[in-house]
């Protein structure tokens, strides 16, 4: 048996949440993250979703993982991915700090 894939699980979730159905899609993650914790783009779909419903500590607590994730993959990533990925969860958060 294959695990789906972090993608494909991410792709199953937005489905879900496109439907406005954000708990449902919130639980997707929550399981996708137990499969894949090393996943960043996980940890920002996470945070879009929780955001959006309203969550705003949690949107933070997911956008800082994500960092965390991304420093610690930082000697796997070449310097544009790491600086791109790494500036993407920054503006997030400064969003989240101005509302």
């Amino acid at each position: 048996m294959k695990l789906p894939t972090e993608g494909d699980i991410n792709h199953i979730a937005y489905n879900l949440y496109y439907s406005q159905q954000i708990d449902r899609a919130i639980q997707v993650i929550e399981w996708a993250l137990e499969m894949y914790p090393d996943d960043v783009n996980l940890y920002d779909s996470m945070g879009e979703f929780q955001q959006s419903n309203k969550n705003n500590e949690q949107a933070k607590a997911f956008y800082q993982k994500g960092l965390a994730v991304i420093d610690r993959q930082k000697s796997q990533l070449d310097s544009a991915a790491y600086t791109s990925l790494k500036s993407g969860f920054e503006k997030r958060l400064q969003k989240l700090a101005g509302q």
